[in-house]
């Protein structure tokens, strides 16, 4: 289900030679352990990894709460670990790997006993904001990295294990990070990759309050995090609809819609490797979660 390519282009955060200066400093210090895939051993256990969406709501955070107290495995991303860590739950890990030194802000408020799984391209102020027994590094590596590679190589050779690719956000980077933790099993939460509009993900084409919902939308006024964000405000919002989805319109921007379309292939890439991904509450990305599995169950009963 592939979402409409000429909104697909990825746009960095920030300039290339930037994360690479990030890295450099962060790739010589001798005091950080680096995540290493052979240090943890595989776990039948499912991995609750929880972004900022807007789904974050009264509902999700008890549901959060009893697992946290019947001590499941969660992880948060960027901000929603001292969202979560503030509201009675204390992640087991965080991961950021953005390296823009405005999120410097996501070490406020974090649990000591959590553990940050840092990406080396995060800034150096964040790192440093943390004990470095707390951190676990390790290298986002993108496609034709060659230079990140490089810099790891020449610096750590004995941790590449730790250079682990995946996809843009860190919502879906942190399933093949969790999966070199030793996990197969997820379940992903506050990630619809849509917009709330009073509570609201999709809409109908016929809903009397259509026109109004983009008029709103033109004055973006969807909600994009549980908490405020304002590196994601004034993003263009639109309406789209997905093909496989029925006739739903998803109040969207195009990071999200980039975050779902890349979720197809990490999702069959996982499933054919025996990892179950599974996605909690409304929207576009869960709402193609539950199709891909359908999807999936099915295949696996056709005959050989």
């Amino acid at each position: 289900m592939k979402l409409r390519p000429a909104q697909l282009a990825q746009a960095a955060n920030m300039a290339p030679d930037e994360f690479y200066k990030n890295m450099r400093v962060n790739c010589a210090r001798d005091d950080l352990q680096w995540l290493d895939p052979d240090d943890f051993l595989p776990t039948k256990a499912t991995m609750h990894i929880v972004g900022g969406g807007a789904t974050l709501d009264a509902q999700a955070l008890r549901s959060l709460r009893a697992l946290n107290r019947r001590k499941h495995t969660i992880v948060a991303c960027n901000g929603a670990v001292a969202w979560l860590t503030k509201r009675g739950v204390a992640p087991d890990f965080g991961i950021i790997m953005d390296g823009r030194e405005s999120n410097r802000k996501f070490a406020d408020g974090v649990h000591p006993d959590t553990v940050m799984l840092l990406g080396s391209t995060c800034d150096p102020g964040l790192v440093n904001a943390f004990p470095p027994g707390q951190i676990l590094l390790w290298h986002p590596r993108q496609l034709e990295d060659r230079e990140g590679m490089n810099l790891v190589a020449e610096s750590r050779p004995h941790k590449l294990g730790g250079m682990i690719g995946g996809h843009s956000s860190v919502g879906l980077r942190a399933i093949p990070v969790g999966m070199a933790l030793g996990f197969t099993k997820f379940t992903l939460w506050g990630m619809p990759s849509s917009l709330s509009i009073d509570g609201r993900f999709a809409f109908q084409p016929d809903d009397p309050e259509i026109e109004a919902i983009k008029e709103r939308l033109g004055k973006d006024e969807g909600l994009h995090h549980a908490y405020p964000q304002a590196e994601n405000d004034g993003k263009a919002p639109f309406l789209i609809r997905v093909p496989g989805l029925g006739e739903n319109l998803y109040p969207t921007h195009g990071w999200m819609m980039k975050q779902a379309d890349e979720f197809g292939d990490l999702f069959f890439a996982c499933a054919k490797a025996g990892v179950k991904i599974t996605a909690k509450g409304p929207g576009l990305l869960p709402d193609l979660c539950r199709v891909y599995n359908l999807r999936w169950d099915s295949m696996r009963r056709k005959p050989l």
